[in-house]
C-alpha cells in the first residue's frame, strides 16, 4: 500500500506499508525435541518520505524514515545433547530494522554535478536466545550458547554515506571529456557474529576516473582507479580453526583499469 500526496509542484510526500515472507524449511537433521518444520519469516515494513525539487529543477533532495519488523527470524540455535553442543536451523525470534536515509544531487554548473547520500540504521536482534557463541566464549566449561537479544545484527553498519563529483566538458562537437571522484564511507560493524575477531573498523574508499566519450553515447573510453589509496579492509570473515578463529577475506585492493565501450 503506497499512497502519496503532492504538497506542491516541487514536493511529494509518500508513505508505504508492505508485507512479505521468506519461505520455511525442513530441519532434516532434527533430533528428538528439535523443530522439524521451520516456519516462514514474516516481514512488515513501514516507510514515510519526502521527495523535493529545488533551484528551478537543478537540484533534488529526498529523505525517508523506515521501520521494518521481521518475526520468526530464521537462524542457528545451539543446544546441549548430554555434554556435546550442536547447532541447527530454527525460528529464533525477532529482528528490527529502523533508520533514516537522505540523498540529494545538484547541477552546480553546466559542467559540474554533485551528489551525496547518507543513512543511519539501527538494526537489532529484538530477541535471539541460545545463539552460537563467538570463538572467544567457546572455551571448555563455557556456556554452549549466548543471548544476543538487543544486540546489533552483523553486516549492518550504523552509518553509511557517499559523495560523488562528476565533471563533463565538450572538446569538439563529437567528443566530450569527463571525470569523476566518488568517496564512500561506512562505520564499524561486525562481519561474522558479534565477536571482536569479526569486527571491521570504519573505513572509506575513493574511486576516480577520467575519459572521453561521444555526446550521444555511441562510444566511450576512460581510465579509472578503484580504492585509490589502497585501503585494506575485510569484505567478509569465515570461521577457520581453533588456532585461527577467523580468516579475513579482504576487499579489492587498489586497482587500475581502462574501459573502452561502444554500441551500434
Amino acid at each position: 500500500i503506497n499512497p502519496s500526496y503532492k504538497l506542491s509542484d516541487n514536493a511529494l510526500a509518500y508513505a508505504s506499508v508492505s508485507y512479505g515472507e521468506k519461505s520455511g524449511a525442513a530441519n532434516l537433521g532434527a533430533r528428538p525435541g528439535d523443530p522439524i518444520i521451520i516456519d516462514p519469516e514474516k516481514s512488515i515494513d513501514y516507510e514515510v518520505g519526502l521527495k523535493t525539487t529545488l533551484l528551478d529543477g537543478r537540484a533534488t533532495l529526498n529523505g525517508n524514515l523506515y521501520w521494518n519488523d521481521i518475526t520468526d527470524y530464521q537462524a542457528t540455535l545451539t543446544s546441549l545433547t548430554g555434554t556435546v553442543a550442536r547447532s541447527y536451523l530454527a525460528n529464533v525470534g525477532k529482528v528490527r530494522l529502523r533508520g533514516i536515509e537522505l540523498e540529494g544531487q545538484a547541477q552546480v554548473s553546466e559542467n559540474l554535478r554533485v551528489s551525496a547520500s547518507g543513512a543511519y540504521a539501527d538494526t537489532r536482534y529484538v530477541s535471539y536466545r541460545n545463539a552460537p557463541p563467538p570463538p572467544e566464549l567457546a572455551y571448555p566449561g563455557a556456556s554452549a550458547s549466548v543471548d544476543l537479544s538487543d544486540t546489533r545484527v552483523p553486516l549492518a553498519p550504523k552509518f553509511t554515506g557517499q559523495v560523488s563529483v562528476n565533471y563533463e566538458r565538450p572538446l569538439t562537437s563529437e567528443a566530450t571529456i569527463f571525470g569523476y571522484v566518488n568517496q564512500t564511507w561506512r562505520s564499524a560493524t561486525f562481519l561474522h557474529s558479534l565477536s571482536e575477531y569479526g569486527r571491521q573498523d570504519a573505513f572509506g574508499l575513493t574511486h576516480v576516473g577520467l575519459g572521453v566519450k561521444d555526446p550521444n553515447g555511441r562510444w566511450s573510453a576512460n581510465v579509472w582507479a578503484r580504492n585509490l589509496f589502497d585501503q585494506e579492509y575485510a569484505a567478509a570473515y569465515s570461521t577457520a580453526t581453533a588456532n585461527t578463529p577467523y580468516i579475513a577475506i579482504l576487499g579489492e585492493p587498489r586497482t587500475f583499469g581502462f574501459t573502452l565501450s561502444g554500441r551500434y
